[in-house]
């Protein structure tokens, strides 16, 4: 620590809590001594909190829990849930999970460096105390684990078509009728839907399906999904930290789609070449933490009612 007034110190969790110590004043009184460390006691708090099951860590030892917009860390071995087994391949195909789990715990906060801008930045997390951790597992957790491992496998019987469809739609936008009749022709599983193909690990179901359920018809695109509703069109990427872009629905749907297939978002936002007043750009919802909010965003924008219970968390 005298080397590097940075580093942090070398207590439980890094040092951040109280600490009672031993020792002298200075002959001039503006200054202590310390001689021995008597006591040290972390910052704690407790707290319920739910992971989702697809976001966590699968080690050979040990499931890892963390959320980097809350700064939680919890760790999860077989003593804590006995009966649920796990292996290294968990990593694979964990992105098709959709079960929570809830973890009520005792959390003492750390401190984690992180690179930021070229340098090392000290952020505050809290980790859970292994000792005083309690975990409530799903009675869905075996159904929704052999869900997720036969999309996966039927991903890879079908890789041949999947990277067909992908191929498609990094050029047009293809519709979700034409990607389920060419499941149907291969004799694909019911399990195995069209957004499937293009579906990335850290995409969440909650954008795509509130999107989805208000739609007349849908389109894959490159990483995005295009959902035609009733009064406007809605571009989405259902990941963390990109916005949706709401347009006027077109006249002229196969026009519009042409022509936005040779754009990008950039383009969208600068209006190059007038490009968003041609396609009717309303404007872009940007996420914040709470879901439900955005929701009531995009509704608003679209000329739609908010239900109360949607409007708000």
């Amino acid at each position: 620590m005298r080397k590097d007034e940075d580093a942090l110190p070398l207590f439980p969790y890094g040092g951040f809590g109280a600490i009672l110590v031993e020792g002298h004043m200075s002959k001039e009184g503006d200054a202590f001594f310390a001689d021995h460390i008597l006591a040290y006691k972390p910052e704690t708090v407790v707290r319920t909190v739910n992971f989702l099951l697809r976001q966590c860590d699968f080690l050979a030892d040990r499931v890892v829990c963390r959320d980097g917009r809350r700064k939680l860390e919890v760790w999860l071995d077989s003593n804590i849930v006995p009966g649920f087994e796990w292996d290294l391949t968990w990593n694979h195909w964990k992105q098709w999970l959709s079960t929570r789990l809830a973890v009520e715990a005792t959390f003492v906060t750390s401190g984690k460096h992180r690179l930021h801008k070229g340098e090392w930045a000290l952020q505050k997390w809290q980790v859970a105390l292994p000792s005083r951790l309690g975990v409530q597992m799903p009675a869905s957790l075996a159904t929704d684990t052999r869900s997720a491992l036969e999309i996966h496998s039927l991903l890879g019987q079908h890789s041949d078509l999947v990277r067909h469809v992908r191929k498609q739609c990094e050029k047009v936008p293809v519709e979700h009728t034409q990607v389920q009749d060419w499941f149907e022709q291969v004799g694909a599983s019911s399990l195995l839907k069209p957004h499937y193909v293009t579906w990335r690990p850290d995409y969440e179901t909650f954008y795509f399906d509130q999107l989805r359920k208000r739609s007349r018809t849908w389109f894959l695109f490159r990483n995005e999904y295009l959902f035609v509703w009733g009064r406007v069109l809605v571009a989405e990427i259902p990941e963390p930290g990109h916005a949706t872009y709401v347009f006027a629905r077109p006249d002229n749907l196969d026009a519009f789609l042409d022509r936005y297939a040779k754009l990008t978002r950039n383009d969208i936002r600068r209006n190059l070449d007038n490009v968003s007043s041609a396609l009717g750009f309303a404007g872009r919802v940007v996420r914040g933490k709470r879901k439900k909010r955005w929701l009531a965003s995009v509704l608003k924008l679209a000329g739609e009612k908010a239900e109360y219970l949607e409007a708000f968390d």
